[in-house]
This record gives C-alpha cells, structure tokens and sequence, in this order.
C-alpha cells in the first residue's frame, strides 16, 4: 500500500510525475479531491485499503512552465511531510492502516500563502 503526498509547484517532482505513478499503483484521491486527477478517481476517506494520492497546494502556481532549479525559498517538495496535516494522516497510515482527510474537507489541504523560512528543497 501506497500514500503519495504530492505538492503543486513541486520543482523537483512534478505533479504530472506524481500523477503519472499514482494512476500505475491505481490510486485514487480523497474525496473531495483539490483538482480532478485523470485515473485517480476519488474514495470516501478513512481509506483502509488501496493506494491513495492526496495532493497540497501551498499558494504557489502550478507547476514550472520550464525546466528550472528549484528555488529553496518557494520549493514545496518536502511541505507536505512537514505539514501538520500531511504527519497526522502518515500517522494514521502507518499506526492503523488507514487514509484519513486531515485537511478541511470542504477545500482540501490549500494554503493561500508560502510557509515563511523558506528551505524547502
């Protein structure tokens, strides 16, 4: 079983990457998703069994138009797994099997601004 952690404006891994091995491990979203994921359709969280995909948005752009560098002050690669959200449902996943929402339901894991310290790579 798979938990992908996936954030938009990633430089690093894009999220057409993440996309593209969730549809291979057939993962679905958490319902609601924060943006319809082709192949990935969305599943009532908790999720106990399966492969699940669940993206965050940390008020960036989407991705790069171009091949850039990532910028360590706006990279959002590692956001994720240092969110409070993001640790609670690997938590869940690796404690008790299962893929809970750990973001407000109605919008999903967004933040309308940057995380300040920068370092993100």
């Amino acid at each position: 079983r798979f938990l992908l952690q996936s954030a938009l404006g990633d430089a690093q891994v894009s999220a057409l990457g993440a996309e593209v091995l969730a549809r291979g491990l057939n993962a679905s979203t958490l319902q609601p998703p924060l943006r319809p994921v082709w192949g990935c359709p969305p599943r009532e969280p908790p999720v106990r069994e399966g492969n699940v995909l669940v993206e965050f948005q940390y008020g960036q752009a989407l991705d790069p138009d171009s091949n850039v560098p990532a910028n360590a002050w706006t990279n959002t690669h590692k956001l994720p797994r240092e969110d409070p959200r993001g640790i609670a449902q690997i938590l869940g996943f690796l404690n008790d099997g299962r893929i809970d929402e750990t973001c407000e339901a109605s919008v999903g894991c967004t933040t309308e601004e940057f995380p300040s310290g920068g370092e993100g790579a």
